[in-house]
């Protein structure tokens, strides 16, 4: 028989040591990406932000329509102010989900 016995490691710590530096490496390179993107910035959340927090703009409470109310013509006009004044709130947006922020020319994005 060989004298020399070789070490080997168990499969299993070999794959939580794998996992470990996996999830490390994939950490790293979100807040490399969450500080050079500027999101880092807009996070309110941080505890640097703590004073400028109060002076963040609330948005108002909207109470809502109330659904049990009988059905008649005062609660459809009712419901249909209040849709359409939120449908104003939300009209400049309505460009937001467009495909063109995304296009190759805005990302500056050239194929060679």
């Amino acid at each position: 028989m060989d004298t020399k016995k070789k070490f080997k490691l168990p499969k299993f710590f070999i794959m939580i040591s794998l996992s470990i530096v996996m999830a490390c490496v994939l950490v790293g390179v979100s807040m490399l990406l969450y500080f050079k993107s500027g999101a880092a910035q807009l996070d309110l959340s941080r505890p640097d932000y703590q004073a400028v927090r109060k002076h963040a703009q609330k948005t108002s409470s909207f109470e809502g329509f109330n659904s049990n109310q009988k059905l008649n013509e005062d609660t459809i006009a009712e419901f249909e102010k209040m849709f359409n004044e939120k449908l104003q709130e939300v009209d400049p947006y309505k460009n937001s989900f467009d495909g063109t922020p995304m296009s190759n020319t805005d990302l500056e994005i050239t194929v060679k």
